[in-house]
């Protein structure tokens, strides 16, 4: 017996639907557990390092960081897996970062792995440093100012450095700190008062790496303090 074609066209478009359906709840089943058992890992990091641990921030978290700009970019803000405590030194808030540009189709997530922090002797000026891409190379042309070191080519090449107080901004920067990111060349950070970001834009940190991360914004920390 024949099948009609539209009812084997409308088959082959139910059968197309429902594995499409199946793949998405498959994918939102696997994310979940994903975030469940990266929240656990980093929940046992927080007791083995004795800080502090919520897998999801108070709504007066971001709030807390008053003049970093990276925490009050786009909507939708969440941080969570924060871990609060004390590293060599340095007061530390590690946690995993995510907010949304755009809107609709048009819409972008951006996901990384955030640590802020303090130090008393800490005085920053607000500066905002990233690595330097070819927009940014355009931005120049039409004025954007990107604070730039002679003594440091290499630096001045593979980042842009922003703040509006260009001398105080300068004075902080010391070979020690333009040495810092020329080793780690891939990170960005912003600073004003006694706080300080360290991430790594749109990366989420592993595990096994949490620690490092750490100690690199600590060293970070202590390098602007002078």
């Amino acid at each position: 017996m024949r099948v009609p074609e539209d009812f084997r066209d409308l088959l082959i478009s139910l059968v197309i639907l429902g594995a499409a359906a199946v793949a998405v709840v498959l994918w939102v089943c696997i994310e979940k557990r994903r975030k469940r058992k990266r929240t656990e890992v980093l929940e046992n990091l927080a007791m083995r390092y004795r800080m502090q641990f919520e897998a999801e921030a108070q709504p007066s978290f971001l709030t807390s960081f008053y003049g970093l700009n990276l925490l009050t970019l786009g909507h939708s803000r969440e941080p969570g897996n924060v871990m609060q405590g004390e590293m060599d030194g340095v007061t530390v808030s590690l946690f995993d970062y995510t907010y949304v540009t755009g809107s609709g189709k048009s819409s972008q997530k951006h996901r990384q792995t955030v640590v802020c922090l303090s130090l008393p002797t800490l005085a920053l000026p607000h500066f905002v440093l990233r690595p330097e891409n070819v927009f940014h190379k355009i931005g120049g042309v039409f004025g954007f100012h990107d604070i730039d070191f002679p003594e440091a080519p290499n630096f001045s090449k593979r980042f842009l450095l922003r703040g509006a107080e260009e001398h105080a901004v300068r004075a902080v920067f010391n070979p020690g700190v333009l040495s810092f990111f020329e080793r780690h060349k891939d990170m960005s950070a912003e600073g004003f008062g006694n706080q300080l970001i360290y991430y790594r834009a749109s990366r989420i940190q592993q595990p096994i790496d949490i620690r490092g991360f750490m100690r690199q914004g600590c060293e970070l920390a202590r390098l602007l303090a002078g």
